[in-house]
């Protein structure tokens, strides 16, 4: 797909540029659940991010602007908390307020809500626990996924493949493949040893 391939073209040259200023800048160091044992360049991830969003902010500026086209841009608030936290070991509770204020944003505009058959004016009772778990749900996540970021190429090659599937199976519009091949750019410079 035309998409992928230039999505991982534009990541691979975006992290060609930033990785010597990020050398220079921002490395992580080592330790006990690091899987490197030299310094690494941190916020390599924003290559990704900000293609994937710009694909996002494109497609709905286009009319395209279906949930699922939309999604990368619904995390933007996360990955700039993230790319933040790279910086400057932002506190905790800044962090956990990006995840939720993320996943409220997936879940106001319906993702998986809409695919249980409840919506924002259900008048069913299980709406609000439902809605909680969910929140819960996607934060764990979240979480899940940072847990994992410390080991090289795990987080970048998990999620091409998730999204590739999510994406072949709700036949996802272009952003989305913007993103898998986003992802895939950057896990040519995050292969173990990043």
């Amino acid at each position: 797909m035309v998409v992928v391939l230039l999505a991982a073209v534009c990541s691979w040259l975006l992290l060609r540029g930033l990785i010597p200023q990020l050398r220079s800048k921002l490395l992580d160091h080592p330790n006990a659940r690091s899987s490197h044992h030299l310094p690494t360049p941190r916020a390599g991830g924003v290559a990704f991010v900000v293609l994937a969003s710009t694909s996002s902010g494109i497609a709905l500026l286009s009319g395209q602007g279906s949930a699922i086209a939309v999604l990368p841009l619904l995390a933007a608030p996360l990955a700039v908390v993230g790319i933040l936290d790279d910086f400057h070991d932002l506190p905790s509770s800044w962090r956990y307020g990006a995840q939720l204020l993320t996943a409220a944003l997936i879940l106001v505009f319906g993702l998986p809500v809409q695919g249980l058959g409840l919506s924002i004016t259900s008048r069913s009772w299980l709406f609000w626990p439902v809605l909680a778990l969910l929140l819960i749900a996607v934060t764990a996540v979240i979480n899940f996924i940072n847990f994992m970021d410390g080991l090289d190429g795990l987080v970048a090659g998990c999620m091409a493949v998730a999204i590739s599937a999510l994406a072949f199976q709700l036949s996802a519009p272009w952003p989305l493949w913007t993103l898998v091949g986003a992802l895939l750019g950057f896990l040519l410079w995050n292969w173990s040893p990043a």
